[in-house]
């Protein structure tokens, strides 16, 4: 099985579709239902709605942002989730983010996409979370005799052993393998949210791809 569709069926495994958004203006976490996915890459807020929404926000509206929240909390959530693998902790990166867009939307282009605009301000989060863990555990481990050694998953959870080895990845391999192979964007789209050029998204996923098959033939995780 190629690493990407191994992924994606932990992905779905780990209830990482899409949910409703029970409350306008507070972050929900999605539902846990098996083989659920995510909106299409198109079917947010777009074109002149997006720009009707901003400017009724700049212009001092601000319950008008609930809409913005409302069409992405649960995406973003998900995305979070993705990196940390703690709701609590991926809920407050989406809060935070947000807030970040929120400040920001005096300066945002209406002529280009709002979604890879705000994608790309929730990635930096992420990846920022996401160092500060791998850092954190190099400290323990430089404190420790040993490495802490967390709980064994169950052996016939595939899907968790295969997460397992997605957080070790490099930063942008892991995005790279996340928005394309997991969320199901075109590398373009990735690349937008990046900030890197198509063949450079491209080439982190091939990356990523190689690293991960070594590590789950290293964990013995038959693809």
């Amino acid at each position: 099985m190629d690493p990407g569709e191994a992924g994606r069926q932990a992905g779905r495994s780990h209830g990482y579709g899409t949910g409703s958004v029970q409350n306008v203006g507070k972050i929900s976490r999605p539902s846990h239902r098996n083989g659920a996915v995510s909106k299409p890459w198109h079917a947010h807020v777009v074109g002149r709605r997006v720009e009707t929404v901003i400017r009724e926000i700049l212009a001092g509206d601000k319950e008008k942002f609930r809409v913005i929240i409302r069409e992405y909390s649960a995406d973003l959530l998900r995305l979070a989730h993705h990196f940390v693998r703690d709701w609590d902790e991926a809920e407050d990166i989406t809060q935070a983010t947000f807030i970040a867009c929120y400040r920001s939307l005096s300066h945002y282009d209406p002529a280009r996409p709002f979604r890879p605009w705000l994608y790309r301000i929730h990635l930096n989060r992420c990846r920022s979370a996401y160092r500060w863990r791998r850092r954190h555990l190099a400290r323990i481990m430089r404190l420790e005799d040993a490495p802490p050694t967390p709980a064994d998953p169950d052996p016939g959870d595939r899907s968790e052993l295969i997460m397992q080895q997605v957080d070790r990845l490099a930063t942008k391999q892991k995005a790279a393998f996340i928005l394309i192979e997991i969320e199901n964007l075109t590398s373009l789209e990735a690349a937008q949210i990046m900030g890197c050029s198509d063949s450079t998204a491209r080439v982190h996923l091939v990356r990523a791809k190689q690293r991960l098959r070594k590590l789950l033939a290293a964990a013995g995780v038959a693809l």
